[in-house]
């Protein structure tokens, strides 16, 4: 993994109460497919007690920087990342 980050509320820390998790998962170029990572993730996320719902997207880094350019979700979040 490259980075992973929150997006939205958490990322500016005034999360509302009910406001779930979105994560962005930024690969290494070449590494694991992003549909197994993001399988293990929400394996061991819906182990924990504490669940809370939650939106994730991975992809690869070159594929992350090229979509930031465009009207895109990594577009309107590549300055707005919070490193976890």
């Amino acid at each position: 993994m490259k980075k992973s980050s929150f997006i939205s509320s958490h990322s500016y820390k005034i999360p509302l109460k009910d406001n779930d998790y979105n994560v962005i998962v930024i690969l290494k170029d070449g590494a694991k497919k992003p549909i197994f990572v993001l399988q293990s993730i929400y394996g061991g996320w819906a182990q924990n007690p504490n669940y809370k719902n939650v939106d994730i997207l991975a992809n690869y880094r070159n594929r992350f920087e090229a979509r930031s350019k465009l009207p895109t979700i990594e577009y309107r979040t590549a300055n707005d990342l919070v490193a976890l």
